[in-house]
């Protein structure tokens, strides 16, 4: 797969979820899953990155949910992953969206 063969080429990547709900059909972990998987595997660090700017699709970011409700998707996202080795946390994409955030 081609993810695999960047993943090979790399020590560590951000993997951008474009997902604001942990479990279920759409959710981080049915796109983080077989991602870890591999990179446990391989010795990789993975970042999980957050979207906050304002999408055509509201369920692929945060700027609809605000600083709360992403807080708990992350505190759900880290103690979900944790036990990965290769899971090095969460990554925020747009600085300047996330300050803008409501709430």
């Amino acid at each position: 797969e081609a993810g695999e063969h960047i993943i090979d080429k790399v020590d560590e990547i951000v993997v951008s979820s474009y997902r604001n709900i942990v479990e279920g059909k759409e959710g981080v972990a049915e796109a983080l899953d077989p991602i870890l998987k591999y990179t446990d595997k391989a010795k990789k660090k993975v970042m999980v990155g957050l979207e906050t700017m304002p999408l055509k699709n509201a369920k692929g970011s945060f700027a609809e949910i605000g600083k709360n409700g992403m807080k708990k998707v992350e505190a759900e996202i880290i103690k979900k992953f944790k036990a990965h080795e290769s899971f090095a946390g969460v990554a925020i994409h747009d600085y300047e969206n996330y300050l803008k955030l409501k709430s």
